[in-house]
């Protein structure tokens, strides 16, 4: 890797440059197309199988230069090309990937020099467990909540279900990172748990709190609260899977960046 300023791998500019096409394209396709989009109710909530974690693989592999700018340009391509045009473009959501993409290479350049898997599963572990008692306290205290100009009534069952929902999807995470920790090689750069660690930081603060602000800056800040606690549950979803993007991508293509 790069020990300067940009961090990022060293590569000739012709093959970043041509990374940075297919990396563009493939975040655009994985965040807009392989997702779940716009949902009636909640059209701010996008589930993506795999967007964002192509968008950090790209920030670590060709540094945060190129990743800000992937992050950019694949969410204006996906609304020009695949969003349904029933709302208006919003720069201040392509704002959130910009974030996403410049800071995923400082993150994990950082974490893949941190080697003990013991300590990052016991923090990643302790963290996760405390978003999901503050996420249970804001569901279980709210009696409403504002979707653009509705006040709609808490049911408690509408409070168990989504309390349920949290809790299969940690001890799901949970097991899965545990099974693909054991069975995935031991590599010299990247360990799961680790791994695991950086995407909860960057879908805490970048993805969650920023991207929730951002979000309500585009649909209107009294439905910040709600953003913010569906952007919590998802995150549950969201850490295992772009782990194993993430990491499969890494495992499969280190032998033509890595020389």
């Amino acid at each position: 890797m790069n020990n300067s300023l940009f961090f990022g791998f060293k590569l000739k500019p012709i093959l970043k440059v041509s990374l940075a096409g297919i990396f563009i394209a493939l975040a655009c396709i994985f965040n807009k197309v392989v997702a779940i989009n716009y949902i009636p109710v909640v059209p701010f909530v996008r589930i993506s199988f795999g967007g964002p974690a192509i968008i950090m693989f790209s920030s670590f592999l060709l540094g945060p230069i190129y990743g800000m700018l992937i992050g950019g340009f694949s969410d204006i391509l996906g609304y020009l090309v695949f969003d349904i045009k029933m709302y208006p473009y919003y720069p201040s959501i392509t704002l959130t990937y910009v974030l996403l993409g410049f800071i995923s290479g400082i993150i994990f350049y950082f974490f893949t020099k941190f080697k003990n898997e013991k300590i990052s599963r016991i923090v990643l572990y302790v963290s996760l467990s405390i978003i999901l008692i503050l996420l249970s306290v804001f569901i279980f205290t709210s009696t409403t909540w504002t979707i653009f100009d509705n006040v709609i009534t808490v049911e408690y069952w509408l409070k168990f279900v989504l309390f349920g929902v949290m809790l299969v999807l940690f001890g799901v995470m949970i097991t899965y990172l545990e099974i693909f920790s054991s069975r995935s090689k031991k590599d010299e750069l990247i360990n799961i748990f680790s791994l695991a660690l950086g995407m909860f930081v960057l879908e805490l603060f970048v993805m969650t709190i920023f991207g929730s602000l951002m979000k309500s800056v585009a649909f209107g800040f009294n439905i910040f609260f709600v953003i913010l606690l569906l952007q919590g549950v998802t995150m549950f979803f969201n850490i295992p899977f772009n782990v194993f993007v993430f990491y499969v991508t890494f495992k499969h293509g280190k032998k033509y960046f890595m020389m």
